[in-house]
C-alpha cells in the first residue's frame, strides 16, 4: 500500500524531488524500485513535464523493459500501474509516506551499525546507533530538544563570525563601510544596464579568488553575457591587463590562471541548460562552493509552478538565495535597478526592479552602483542597507557611506580612493 500511495505521489515533480532522496532499494518491493527508477529516467528525458501522465509514463516504462520483461512479469506491472491509477489518498498522507520510508531508511542504517558492533569493528560503538535514533527523531519531527529549537543564549554567532577572517573587498571602500563577507552573507548588487555590474563582480572576484585556501571554488553563475566573454574580462581583471596585453602572450596569461586560479573558479555555461534552481542546488551540493555569484538571480529559472505573478516567484528565489548563504558560504546577487535610477548617482534600495520588498528584505547588504551621464568613467557606489557583522577595518560612519570611485574598463576594474 505504501509503494502504490508513493509512486502515485511521485508522479507530481515537485513531491518527487522532496521524496526520493529518502527512497532506498532495500525500503520498497523490487517492482516498485523498478518503476521509480524509470520515473528518475522519465524526468531526466522530459525535463519540462512537472506533472507526469500515467498513461504515456506506461508507455514509456514498457519500452525500457520490452527485452527483459516476460509475460507475467508485464501483467504483474500491469495490475501494480492499475492499482496506482486508482489510489486516491489525500495529501495529507505525504507526510506518513514519507515518515515510512526515512524509518525503514534509519532502521538499514541501525541495523548495519549493530552488525558491526557485533563484529567488534573498530570505531563502532552504540552511541553511533544512539545519535542516529537522535538524527532519525529529528527527522521526523518526534523530539526535538530546547538545544535544537532554541538559540543559547550567547555570543557565539559574533564569536564565529569575527573570528572567520571573510572576503575582503578590492575596493577599499566597501572593506571601510561593509568589511569581509562570510558565510550566511546575502548581498545584492544593483546598477542600470551599461554601468559596469560584470566588471565589478570580476574587479571584485579576481580579488577575492586568492583568498580561498581551503579549494572550495567560487561559483559564478552567469546568464547576463557569453561565458567566454566574462571568463575573458575575470582573467583580464585578475592581471589588471589591457587587451592587447593578453593578446600579446595568450598562452602564457592562461597557463598562469590556470595554475593560480584555474580550480577555484567555476562560471555556468550560457548554454548548459543549467540555469535552474534545482540543478544548481545539486550542483551547490556536490562542490560546497566558498563564494556563489548570480549574475542575475532574477533570471534563474524556478519557482514557476508555485506562483502566479513574476513579483512572488522572484520573492522565492531571493529566499532560496539566503538560504543558500546560511548553508554554504556568502552569497553575492547582482540585480537591475529601475528607470528611475536612470543618470543618477546615488541609487536607493527602493530604485531595485521587480519584487522590490522582497530583495530589499533578504539582503543583508545592497551595495548600488550609480551613473550620470557626464561622468564616463566615474562611479558613484551607495550602501543603502548594511546589516553585516563588519569587522576591524570597519568605521561605523561609513556603515551606510556613499563613494565616488572609478571604472577602469581596459583592464575590468574598478579604482578607489580609499
Amino acid at each position: 500500500m505504501h509503494d502504490v500511495v508513493l509512486i502515485k505521489k511521485l508522479l507530481d515533480k515537485t513531491l518527487y524531488t522532496r521524496l526520493v532522496p529518502y527512497v532506498k532499494e532495500h525500503s520498497v518491493g523490487k517492482e516498485s524500485w523498478r518503476i521509480i527508477q524509470a520515473l528518475a529516467k522519465y524526468f531526466r528525458s522530459y525535463p519540462d513535464k512537472d506533472v507526469v501522465d500515467l498513461e504515456e509514463f506506461k508507455r514509456f516504462f514498457f519500452l525500457l523493459h520490452t527485452k527483459d520483461m516476460k509475460e507475467a512479469s508485464h501483467t504483474l506491472y500491469e495490475t501494480i500501474f492499475k492499482r496506482i491509477e486508482e489510489e486516491d489518498a489525500s495529501s495529507h498522507v505525504i507526510e506518513d509516506v514519507l515518515k515510512n520510508y526515512i524509518t525503514k531508511d534509519y532502521a538499514t542504517a541501525i541495523v548495519n551499525k549493530a552488525m558491526e558492533i557485533l563484529q567488534d569493528k573498530e570505531d563502532a560503538s552504540l552511541e553511533d546507533v544512539s545519535n542516529m535514533v537522535h538524527k532519525y527523531n529529528k527527522e521526523v519531527g518526534c523530539a526535538i530538544s530546547d538545544s535544537d529549537l532554541f538559540v543559547a543564549p550567547d555570543l557565539s554567532y559574533l564569536r564565529r563570525s569575527l573570528a572567520s577572517p571573510g572576503l575582503s573587498w578590492r575596493l577599499n571602500e566597501l572593506n571601510v563601510s561593509i568589511g569581509p563577507i562570510r558565510q550566511g552573507d546575502f548581498l545584492v548588487v544593483a546598477a542600470r544596464p551599461e554601468t559596469g555590474k560584470t566588471t565589478f563582480t570580476c574587479s571584485e572576484v579576481s580579488h577575492f579568488i586568492p583568498q580561498i585556501k581551503d579549494g572550495r571554488p567560487i561559483v559564478w553563475v552567469n546568464n547576463e553575457e557569453a561565458s567566454g566573454k566574462v571568463m575573458a574580462r575575470l582573467i583580464q581583471s585578475f592581471f589588471g591587463a589591457t587587451i592587447e596585453e593578453l593578446e600579446s602572450d595568450m598562452e602564457h596569461y592562461e597557463s598562469v590562471f590556470r595554475d593560480m586560479a584555474g580550480a577555484n573558479i567555476y562560471i555556468t555555461d550560457d548554454e548548459s541548460g543549467m540555469n535552474e534552481v534545482k540543478k544548481l542546488t545539486a550542483k551547490f551540493d556536490e562542490h560546497n562552493p566558498a563564494l556563489i555569484i548570480f549574475d542575475q538571480l532574477d533570471k534563474v529559472h524556478g519557482f514557476n509552478n508555485r506562483a502566479d505573478r513574476e513579483d512572488i516567484r522572484i520573492g522565492m528565489l531571493y529566499e532560496w538565495a539566503r538560504e543558500l548563504a546560511k548553508k554554504y558560504c556568502p552569497v553575492i546577487a547582482i540585480s537591475q535597478a529601475d528607470g528611475s535610477a536612470e543618470g543618477a548617482q546615488w541609487i536607493e534600495m527602493n530604485q531595485l526592479r521587480g519584487s522590490k520588498t522582497d530583495k530589499i528584505g533578504e539582503a543583508d547588504a545592497i551595495i548600488t552602483i550609480g551613473k550620470t551621464h557626464d561622468n564616463e568613467y566615474t562611479r558613484y557606489i551607495n550602501i543603502p542597507k548594511n546589516k553585516l557583522v563588519g569587522g576591524k577595518g570597519v568605521k561605523p560612519e561609513l556603515r551606510h557611506g556613499k563613494f565616488e570611485v572609478t571604472i577602469q574598463p581596459e583592464i575590468a576594474r574598478y579604482v578607489g580612493t580609499y
